[in-house]
């Protein structure tokens, strides 16, 4: 699934959700486009660049198309239709509302996918993913809110926990100490979540 792909899937769960391309996968765009028009490795690509992502890193993207469009044209690749730079112009168009980086910023907003990525390793990977493990979409729905229990520190108190229905999906599930229906989970209760 590509950027828009999952714009639209992002659209339709979280409407409310900022929606934000990371951007150093941004500027892989804009270094494709040096590589096209200048040749790979060489002074003027890495001077062009260098001056297209420092508009992309200040948000001004209305800018980096302009610069775009303003380049030699070239042949497109085979088997397609737009050179590298109309595409990358359809690209940095397309997505230029997601592309805001220092209003996002501002906003104490990450604006690389490194810690989202990371999160999902430690989190949900490092649980899910070791030897012989097999889960079924109704164990993993059941695991992974728990997987994310003995990490918060604002667990509300009073939130219902039923450990009983957890049980049945949870796979490799430990639970020590004194864990009963309706009781709010702590970090010593749940091992290996």
């Amino acid at each position: 699934m590509g950027l828009l792909g999952c714009a639209k899937l992002a659209g339709e769960h979280f409407p409310e959700a900022v929606q934000i391309v990371d951007l150093y996968h941004a500027q892989e765009h804009v270094w494709q486009v040096a590589r096209a028009v200048y040749g790979s490795q060489t002074q003027a690509a890495e001077v062009w660049a260098k001056d297209a992502c420092d508009l992309l890193v200040h948000g001004n993207i209305e800018a980096l198309v302009a610069t775009i469009a303003a380049l030699p044209p070239i042949a497109p690749p085979p088997g397609q239709s737009k050179s590298i730079p109309e595409q990358a112009v359809g690209y940095f168009t397309t997505n230029a509302s997601r592309m805001r980086y220092p209003t996002f910023r501002a906003q104490g907003m990450h604006v690389g996918s490194g810690i989202a990525e990371a999160a999902c390793k430690t989190v949900v990977a490092t649980r899910l993913k070791r030897s012989g493990m097999r889960w079924t979409p109704d164990g993993l729905d059941a695991l992974l809110p728990l997987r994310t229990v003995p990490g918060q520190s604002n667990w509300p108190q009073n939130r219902p926990f039923d450990v009983n229905l957890a049980l049945p999906f949870a796979g490799s599930t430990c639970l020590i100490g004194k864990s009963t229906t309706h009781k709010t989970p702590q970090s010593a209760d749940l091992f290996a979540f």
